[in-house]
């Protein structure tokens, strides 16, 4: 099989724990890409990781899937070639029923942070980001735009609480949710997910789902891996999600991306 476009998720992925990527990786990617595949990254950052993952990699004109699926870039200029919002009601509804669940809210519009305040949650999650939040105090007012996606950051042990208010909520059908790392519970539009989003860009390049592979470690990564002519899961992805992968490679720690582009393009 000759793959065409390789898409990996970053965070747990691609990255290493100290968020760096290995020498072997990187040149395991410019290798599959001097051979004519398309390398995408697909992740729930937001389109301040462009830029910062050129600085890292040295890597140019690589499309990017980000707010997991909500938005596609593509090109030199991160050009947008999709965007889906999550509705004003709708990501208002979500703000207030977070605030209410006494979770800590996370909204990004307009491509900015705002969280509903500053505490130790949202400081870990500035240094993920590395963008610096605002406060907001008005769930309107701040969602008037709508959201490419709301994120609850609570702890482990509250996700299937969380779940079970989005389970029930007048919203449902409107959104589509993943938890990417086991604290964040991650909303987008239902018409959004990595798989979505990947599917487009694979029609953009003219590429069949067969001629594609797919990366990841997370919940939210699971769509992709099992959308992708080849999903592949990492060795630190919960058990449900190596299950449901076509191979499991080695660790984010241990070059496991590299690992499987180096059997397939020697």
């Amino acid at each position: 099989m000759k793959y065409k476009l390789i898409a990996s998720d970053i965070d747990g992925t691609l990255l290493r724990t100290d968020k760096t990527i290995s020498p072997r990786t990187l040149n395991a990617i410019r290798n599959a890409m001097d051979k004519g595949a398309v390398f995408a990254v697909s992740s729930g950052r937001a389109v301040h990781f462009c830029r910062l993952f050129e600085e890292l990699t040295g890597l140019k004109d690589v499309p990017f899937i980000l707010y997991n699926g909500a938005r596609i870039l593509t090109g030199p200029e991160h050009t947008v070639t999709f965007r889906q919002e999550l509705a004003p009601s709708v990501a208002m509804w979500l703000a207030k029923a977070g605030i209410e669940a006494g979770t800590t809210v996370i909204v990004w519009s307009d491509d900015t942070l705002y969280v509903n305040e500053l505490n130790e949650r949202t400081e870990r999650y500035k240094t993920l980001s590395l963008v610096p939040p605002k406060v907001f105090t008005d769930p309107e007012e701040v969602t008037r735009n709508g959201a490419s996606k709301v994120l609850w950051f609570d702890e482990i042990d509250r996700a299937s609480y969380l779940k079970d208010i989005l389970e029930a909520s007048p919203i449902r059908d409107k959104i589509n949710y993943f938890t990417s790392d086991p604290r964040f519970m991650e909303i987008v539009d239902a018409s959004c997910s990595k798989a979505l989003a990947l599917e487009k860009l694979c029609k953009m390049y003219g590429i069949a789902q067969e001629e594609t592979i797919a990366f990841g470690d997370g919940y939210n990564d699971l769509p992709m891996i099992e959308w992708a002519g080849t999903g592949v899961a990492m060795a630190n992805a919960p058990e449900e999600i190596k299950n449901k992968a076509d191979l499991v490679t080695l660790s984010n720690d241990e070059d496991g991306v590299a690992v499987i582009l180096e059997r397939y393009f020697q």
